[in-house]
């Protein structure tokens, strides 16, 4: 009877340790995976993403609302992030309402992190929704006009149980690039899990299902004072950067009006303290850079059939990453 207890014992072990084996191969696998979609992708977005987004840069006015879709780019390019249903700044995963809610609390904005509650988030934008093209089978938006940078797209999905629908997806508004209305959201077939979308042709007309607007009139002109805390690096990787990661400019970081150059000088970064709209600004470092770091087994995605990202650094003029990755299919 002996025996066969200690039988027991020594298969539970070995059963044990093979699990944990199990799990270290799964994590090193699902790391290089998503190295590997990186690259896969990479080319594709320079061909698309990565040229809209320069577009965009170059028609940028220091404005509160275009630097918060910058730093939407900024997170495309130099997040390394994955689509996930976790905190990506503990995590490096992140879903569609938990980027825009990261993005909007980077400028100070506290919003919500479920998608269900966007519908409610700041006020609706008049005049902007999606019909049928006539004779078409493709949809187009309407009221494009009224939209501003750093609005907030919201898309229905349909309720489990067939009831009804609710608000499933959201994304960033860009702005009109290249004479197309243009968003950044967690996007499939991308390095990362951010991309760029310039077309609502399909599901993302179909499926519109309004914009909210969470900035003032304000923060749509370089005249308002603003500033935005820098970018949150994860503690943790499911993609390791496989370049040293550039943190933003100066001017992406804060502004302190029309009549100062202070936030505006490449040469000058600034902190900018605001209290009811006055402000005070002081020196602080110039632009970082933070190296690429070595990362352990990471714990296996599960939630890979989604939307995805991009990365290099726009901020510069030459492409800061050699190497890409991709995202999974929606």
């Amino acid at each position: 009877m002996i025996r066969k207890f200690f039988a027991l014992c020594i298969c539970l072990m070995l059963l044990l340790g093979s699990g944990i084996m199990d799990t270290s191969t799964a994590s090193a696998a699902s790391s290089s995976t998503y190295i590997q979609r990186y690259k896969t992708n990479y080319p594709e977005y320079l061909k698309k993403d990565k040229a809209i987004a320069d577009a965009f840069l170059t028609d940028y006015n220091n404005s509160e609302s275009q630097a918060l879709a910058a730093r939407a780019i900024w997170y495309m390019e130099n997040g390394y992030m994955i689509y996930g249903h976790y905190k990506y700044w503990d995590t490096g995963f992140i879903d569609c309402s938990n980027f825009v809610s990261l993005v909007y609390k980077d400028f100070g904005y506290k919003i919500t992190s479920a998608s269900k509650n966007y519908n409610q988030v700041g006020a609706k934008v008049a005049g902007v929704y999606s019909r049928k093209i006539k004779g078409s089978s493709k949809y187009e938006l309407v009221g494009i006009e009224n939209l501003r940078p750093g609005d907030i797209f919201t898309f229905w999905k349909e309720d489990s149980d067939g009831s009804g629908t609710h608000i499933g997806h959201v994304a960033l508004y860009l702005g009109k690039i290249n004479g197309k209305p243009t968003i950044i959201q967690t996007v499939s077939g991308r390095p990362t899990a951010i991309g760029i979308t310039d077309d609502f042709s399909y599901w993302y007309g179909e499926h519109f299902a309004g914009a909210r607007r969470v900035l003032d009139d304000a923060s749509q002109y370089p005249g308002k004072t603003w500033k935005s805390s820098e970018p949150v690096i994860p503690a943790k990787y499911q993609l390791p950067p496989q370049n040293p990661v550039i943190m933003p400019e100066s001017k992406f970081m804060a502004y302190a009006g029309i009549n100062s150059t202070v936030a505006a000088a490449d040469s000058q970064a600034t902190s900018i303290e605001m209290s009811n709209n006055t402000s005070t600004a002081s020196p602080v470092n110039n632009e970082k850079i933070i190296p690429v770091q070595s990362q352990p087994d990471d714990p296996v995605d599960n939630n890979t059939r989604h939307f995805t990202f991009t990365s290099t650094g726009y901020y510069h003029t030459t492409s800061c990453f050699t190497y890409l990755y991709t995202a999974s299919s929606i």
